[in-house]
């Protein structure tokens, strides 16, 4: 979330990010020390992972947004 919070970094790579990582991990593809070995697979496969890449980078922007308009737009409204 602390990269949506920087202004001059724009969504794509992080939205970039997650749809590369987390469908290869949540569908037991990810590389790690011990390659697949003991990764749950979500159920309903590849579409469940996408979809829930998809909740995940919602969440991390409107989160993001909320702070910026807490954080910066409260405060500066008030001048």
């Amino acid at each position: 979330m602390f990269l949506f919070l920087l202004p001059p970094i724009p969504g794509v790579p992080i939205y970039l990010t997650g749809g590369l990582m987390l469908p290869a991990v949540a569908t037991g593809k990810g590389t790690g020390p011990n390659g697949a070995d003991g990764v749950e697979q979500f159920p309903g496969g590849i579409v469940t992972a996408v979809a829930y890449t998809c909740v995940v980078g919602l969440i991390l922007k409107l989160c993001a947004c909320t702070i910026q308009q807490k954080g910066i737009g409260e405060p500066l409204s008030n001048r």
